[in-house]
């Protein structure tokens, strides 16, 4: 089931979506740096965006 590319598109895009909210929390709490993580996560790929979330216990 963790290869089926459907469940990695789900994925992804809960985790764009919890970094999205994590980072751009950061950022409107007077963390500028912040913007240049958002700006990662639009450019991350699906696993690369499913493990950072993750690193984050944010999924």
């Amino acid at each position: 089931m963790e290869h089926d590319p459907f469940w990695i598109r789900q994925a992804a895009a809960a985790a764009r979506e919890a970094l999205t909210d994590y980072y751009g929390t950061a950022f409107t709490c007077g963390m500028p740096a912040a913007m240049a993580d958002l700006s990662h996560v639009e450019m991350m790929s699906d696993e690369e965006a499913i493990e950072e979330a993750r690193r984050l216990h944010l999924i």
